[in-house]
């Protein structure tokens, strides 16, 4: 089995620092970051994935549904009738997997958007360093929502409170389209500036991850460090095997707010019927050995 690409540590971890990346300047204070996608990533092949992510160290929780049942999570599941499901094919390892569907309405909240969600009551807040690792198979009936206010969401932590209601989860990982459907990691933080009709954060960043490929696993590595500061937190992101986001400095909260995971499928509004498949999350407090 591959292994990861072993960390790059740079010296200046204060400043921007992911590797060959380009910048775009966005609207609203966003930054566009384009990942690093090395010659012969896993992600620009069709067929398995090229690694496996291993159990980070000091693993404190997991969520590969081999139990048969969402027992593994611990809040009620936000969902609409039949949303999720536990499927036996297609899987990443073990039995079991985790299928996440979306129909038109389908809004249990009666908030914005459609989801159907599972939630862990691990609340993460300034200071705290974790690594998370999970699998994500996208089927052919996967649908990207288009336009300007549109979102698709497949994970994402999420604030704890309401004190800054209407502003977007702090770390996202969605898809989005362009021209090209793409992957991407959201990052945001620090003090936002709420108003009636918008949020918007003084440090927000999209790293883009590549192109989407539908019936085959794509698998996550998320190593993050929670802070409303940005010189203080940090992501980077392996994905299949290859490291697109090199250590970067970002605020990964909002001020004076904690965070809790949330995995399955969250969009806008839609007429299409569409689903993701989740299978082997795993938490802890290091990396998998080996990286």
């Amino acid at each position: 089995m591959a292994r990861f690409l072993k960390r790059d540590w740079l010296a200046n971890s204060a400043g921007v620092v992911l590797t060959a990346a380009t910048l775009v300047s966005l609207g609203c204070g966003e930054r566009v970051e384009l990942g690093r996608l090395s010659e012969g990533s896993g992600f620009t092949r069709g067929g398995a994935p090229s690694a496996s992510p291993g159990d980070p160290t000091g693993l404190t929780w997991r969520a590969d549904y081999e139990t048969g049942d969402l027992a593994q999570w611990d809040r009620e599941p936000q969902v609409a009738g039949d949303g999720i499901r536990i499927v036996s094919s297609p899987v990443r390892a073990g039995s079991f997997a985790a299928r996440f569907t979306l129909r038109p309405g389908d809004d249990p909240l009666g908030l914005d958007g459609e989801r159907a969600e599972l939630l862990r009551s691990d609340f993460e807040g300034e200071g705290t360093e974790s690594w998370w690792a999970w699998s994500t198979y996208f089927p052919a009936d996967f649908v990207v929502e288009e336009g300007a206010n549109k979102w698709t969401i497949f994970m994402h932590w999420v604030s704890t409170t309401d004190r800054y209601a209407g502003c977007r989860p702090p770390v996202a990982l969605d898809v989005t389209n362009d021209g090209t459907e793409s992957l991407r990691l959201l990052v945001r933080g620090g003090v936002p500036t709420v108003s009636a009709t918008a949020c918007t954060s003084p440090d927000s960043s999209a790293f883009r991850l590549g192109k989407l490929q539908r019936e085959r696993w794509h698998d996550f590595l998320l190593h993050i460090v929670w802070s409303a500061s940005a010189s203080q937190g940090l992501v980077e992101l392996w994905l299949d095997g290859n490291q697109l986001v090199m250590p970067t400095r970002r605020a990964t909260l909002y001020s004076g707010q904690s965070v809790y995971v949330k995995q399955g499928l969250f969009r806008s509004d839609s007429n299409a019927t569409s689903s993701v498949i989740h299978d082997e999350l795993r938490h802890g407090s290091g990396p998998p050995r080996g990286l």
